[in-house]
């Protein structure tokens, strides 16, 4: 995956299964072989995060300037013509009482799946971050991202479950056949890292 093309995401799952195998003439065994899968999205989504301070001459001034930053952000987004999806504000807090300081941040939600591929989609993107980081300067806050999602991640999940499955099965099929048996079923699977 080159550096600077959009970031395709990776789904990394590591299943272990145990497998009964049954010798001649013995009770039933069971062996444990593990599969990996990797599973490549095309990006969906990426999140960036605004966080700024805000201070007043008192609590009250600060908070209400506060509750407004989320809709500052998304007009400031929008008008950059980026695709924004949603913005989603965190609850305002107020770190220390002497300052008269509230810290507040939103999630901005910006849409990818339109982008495609190849250098055209890395420009494109680039120019995204390009504006995202342009308007945290214009909001005065520092800016965090992208998180990159895919669009449907638990799809994703079960795609990779089932090819880790498909990828350990060859080696619990060789070692019944070392042992003169063959795999009945599989009595669980353990997923164990996304």
């Amino acid at each position: 995956m080159n550096r600077l093309s959009i970031p395709l995401l990776a789904i990394v799952l590591t299943v272990c299964g145990a497998v009964p195998v049954t010798a001649q003439h013995e009770a039933s065994t069971s062996a444990e072989c593990e599969g990996k899968a990797t599973i490549y999205a095309a990006p969906s989504y990426a999140d960036f995060v605004f966080e700024t301070q805000i201070e007043g001459a008192s609590f009250e001034e600060a908070m209400a300037a506060a509750l407004s930053f989320q809709d500052r952000v998304r007009d400031i987004l929008a008008q950059r013509e980026l695709p924004l999806i949603s913005v989603e504000p965190a609850t305002p807090a107020i770190p220390d009482l002497p300052d008269n300081l509230v810290v507040v941040s939103s999630t901005a939600r910006l849409g990818l799946a339109g982008l495609g591929s190849g250098a055209g989609a890395d420009l494109e993107f680039a120019r995204i971050c390009d504006a995202v980081a342009a308007a945290a300067g214009e909001l005065q806050a520092a800016v965090a991202g992208p998180i990159i999602l895919p669009g449907d991640r638990e799809a994703l999940i079960r795609s990779a479950v089932s090819t880790a499955m498909e990828n350990a099965f060859p080696v619990c099929d060789a070692l019944a056949l070392s042992l003169k048996s063959s795999v009945y079923a599989v009595e669980s699977v353990r997923v164990k890292d996304v």
